[in-house]
This record gives C-alpha cells, sequence and structure tokens, in this order.
C-alpha cells in the first residue's frame, strides 16, 4: 500500500497494492483543514482518475476513520480464444500427412479469421486511480501473445486472430496457433503412408519408396532417394539423392526440376531440368532446357527440350539408342498425351464421370497453346538460341535433332562442340 501525508500529518492518503482505491483519513486534532491542502495533497498523490462524488458517501465520512475517494471496479482479466474450428482440423507437428488425414485438416485463406479473443469490454482501455492503464501495453501483447504463433495477425478492433498467409492451421504444444505453408515429414515413407496430396510446401527429409503418389500445389523437396513413387509439384521439385525406377507416372512439375541422379524413370518440367550425375535408361523433358553437370553421363536415355540441351559424354547401350532432341514444346506435348489418354479411358470405362467435360477443356487449352508453340518455332527455326551443347564426347549411333532436321552421329567429331544446325554440321 502506498501512503501520503501533508506536513502535520493530519491528513493521510492511502492507495491499494492493485491501485484500484484510494482512501483519505482526515484527524480531529489536526485543527483547521482547508480544502486547497486536501487538493493539494490528492495532487501530490497523483490521483486522478475514479473519485468518487462527496454527495454519495456524505454519511460515510468519520474524522479518524479513512473513507474512500476513489475507487475503480476490478476487471475480470481470464482470457478465452473462441477457436472457428475443431480441434481435430488442426494439424499437429506429429500429425502423418497421408491421404487419410490431409483432407480433414483445415486450410486457412490468407485473410480470414481463425477465432477471437473474450475478455473483459474494459480490459483493454480502463485505468487505475493514478490514471494509468491497468494492462499495460506489454501486458495487453503478453495476453494476445497467449495464443499468437507464426504468420497470426491480431486485430484490436475486432479481437480477432488473422491468417497473414494462406495454409494449414497448425496448434503447438505451448498452445499457440499457426499457419503453416510448408510441412515436413521427418522420416522416410513407403506404401504403408499412403498418398499425400498437400496445398504448400513440403519437405521429406528421408527416402520415398513405393508411393503411388506424391502431389504438391507448391515446392516439393526430398533429402533422400526416391524409388518407383509418382510426384507431382506445381512449384517445382528438388531430389537431392537418386531418382529411380519412376517410370510411371514419372516426376512433373510445370516449373523446374532438379535431381542428383536419375535412373530407369521419366521426368517432365515445363520450365528447366538440372541433373548433378548421371543420367540411364530414362526420358527427361525440360521444356525450356535440359542441363546436365559436365561429369554427368547419358546413357541410352531420350532428352528433350524447346530451347537448350548441355550434356557431358552421350552413349548407347545394346538395347537402346540415346536421343537428344530440340522440339516444339515437349511438354505441353507430354501433358497433352496424358490427358487424352484418360479421355480414352473415361470413354471406354465411364462415359458418365464428371471429369470428362473438365479433360476436355484442358485438352483445348493444351492445344491452343502447342499450336501458338509451333507459330513461335517457326519464327525461331534459325535462331542461335536453340541448341545441343556438349562438354564431353557424343558416342557414334547417338541421334540428334533440331526441329526438322535430324541424324545419327557416325564419328567421334561431336566433343565440346555448340551443336546449333545439324545441316551445317553434316
Amino acid at each position: 500500500m502506498e501512503r501520503y501525508t501533508n506536513s502535520r500529518e493530519d491528513i493521510i492518503i492511502e492507495v491499494t497494492d492493485n491501485k484500484l482505491c484510494a482512501t483519505m483519513t482526515i484527524k480531529r486534532d489536526g485543527g483547521v483543514i482547508e480544502q486547497d491542502e486536501i487538493i493539494s495533497l490528492i495532487n501530490q498523490a497523483g490521483i486522478s482518475n475514479g473519485f468518487i462524488s462527496s454527495i454519495n458517501q456524505e454519511g460515510e465520512k468519520e474524522f479518524n476513520h479513512p473513507f474512500k475517494i476513489a475507487e475503480i471496479q476490478a476487471i475480470n482479466q481470464e482470457v478465452v480464444l473462441d477457436l472457428y474450428y475443431k480441434t481435430d482440423e488442426l494439424y499437429y507437428p506429429k500429425t502423418p500427412l497421408n491421404e487419410t488425414n490431409i483432407f480433414r485438416l483445415v486450410y486457412v485463406q490468407k485473410g480470414s479469421a481463425i477465432g477471437k479473443l473474450t475478455y473483459d469490454e474494459d480490459m483493454m482501455s480502463k485505468k487505475d486511480v493514478y490514471g494509468k492503464y491497468l494492462l499495460t501495453l506489454e501486458g495487453r501483447n503478453n495476453v494476445i501473445d497467449k495464443y499468437k504463433g507464426e504468420n497470426i495477425d491480431f486485430d484490436l478492433n475486432t479481437r480477432e486472430y488473422i491468417a497473414k498467409i494462406s495454409g494449414y492451421l497448425s496448434l503447438a504444444s505451448d498452445g499457440k496457433y499457426s499457419i503453416i505453408n510448408h510441412l515436413i515429414i521427418k522420416h522416410d515413407i513407403n506404401r504403408d503412408y499412403g498418398n499425400i496430396y498437400i496445398i504448400g510446401n513440403l519437405t521429406i527429409q528421408g527416402n520415398v519408396k513405393d508411393v503411388r503418389h506424391i502431389r504438391v500445389i507448391g515446392e516439393l523437396i526430398i533429402e533422400g532417394d526416391v524409388f518407383q513413387s509418382n510426384l507431382y509439384a506445381e512449384h517445382g521439385i528438388v531430389i537431392k539423392g537418386l531418382l529411380e525406377g519412376c517410370n510411371s507416372g514419372g516426376v512433373t512439375s510445370p516449373k523446374s526440376i532438379k535431381c542428383a541422379e536419375v535412373k530407369n524413370s521419366k521426368v517432365f518440367a515445363g520450365e528447366d531440368v538440372f541433373i548433378e550425375g548421371n543420367v540411364t535408361s530414362s526420358k527427361i523433358v525440360g521444356e525450356t532446357s535440359i542441363q546436365v553437370k559436365d561429369s554427368g553421363e547419358v546413357l541410352a536415355s531420350d532428352l528433350q527440350s524447346s530451347r537448350y540441351i548441355k550434356v557431358g559424354n552421350v552413349k548407347n547401350d545394346d538395347h537402346t539408342v540415346s536421343d537428344l532432341e530440340i522440339t516444339v514444346s515437349p511438354y505441353t506435348k507430354e501433358q497433352l498425351m496424358i490427358l487424352t489418354r484418360e479421355l480414352v479411358y473415361f470413354n471406354e470405362n465411364d462415359s458418365d464421370n464428371e471429369k470428362i467435360p473438365i479433360i476436355r477443356r484442358e485438352i483445348k487449352q493444351l492445344e491452343e497453346k502447342l499450336s501458338n508453340k509451333v507459330e513461335e518455332a517457326i519464327e525461331l527455326e534459325n535462331n542461335n538460341s536453340l541448341m545441343i551443347e556438349t562438354r564431353g564426347q557424343i558416342f557414334p549411333g547417338v541421334k540428334l535433332k533440331i526441329l526438322k532436321e535430324s541424324m545419327i552421329v557416325d564419328d567421334d567429331s561431336f566433343k565440346n562442340k555448340k551443336i546449333i544446325n545439324l545441316t551445317r554440321m553434316m
């Protein structure tokens, strides 16, 4: 309790520890007390808020007994979050990201509210008898921060927590809510884990084996090896280990794809393909370019790009000839072929399927896109930007094609060359 007195100590003001109440004691034997002296002591104490009208308590005043001069009603500091979603719809750090679980998780759009704080109406604005806020700025922030995790804002007007980005609503062990758009699997996965469909980015810190489908509307990063799996990522794929046996649906992205090494697999990129090591018995499509490191070897593989192919050594095996081709929009052609096969399947086996009109629209869009690419290719036919660059040796028997011109390598003259026009090479 804080205590203030005048010089004669016949006027005493006391303020409770919680600063919600101030009392005054006037001693009878103190002689004549002027009103200005009382006002002066009140000012000295710094009391400026919550004064009680003397009319309302005239009968309660007694000499030598404290009476209230200022009082603030206490506030209820209990804070409750009214979450707009069920707890079983939230992503928890150890939640498996398989197909069964991911579809029940709530995905929140940027700018939408996830919940509202409930607390005393005056909690953020009420002041003590000194005129200071009962809840300091730091205290207010602590109240808000109790539930506020990553990628979450708080609206003081509506008292709602707002998503700063689009993503999955997550609850951490400390009780804070966050919006997560980069999910992580910290172990190997296989067929038992199930298919994965993620909106956002996904990192798998392990190997992937025999997974039928991983589909990511974001970027996909796999830190281990990938075996016999089908991958698709809207914003690019990075595989830091070996890619092997992915020759069914293959590995596809409208953006770029990076791999350490590729064996017996299909890789389709709408932009660039970067390969650190060898390419063996595989089909690689990079719409803009395919770039294999100089130390990497291409063996019995088919490489297609619309602009640029860079390779080290290129060889054939006993059964398959390597084929390097600059052609019109190979990525679009592959997507068109896949959709056409799907449409034929539905027409023959499930003619009422609701996907059929959607597939037809997508096929029409791809056909229009391919037509435009053909027009572009005509203009670029004699352009030096269309190139097959060799940093090693292209062995005899390898097929080369740049748009309409094609040839089969028959000697060792294609080492360390930039091949722009096959006609002039022959």
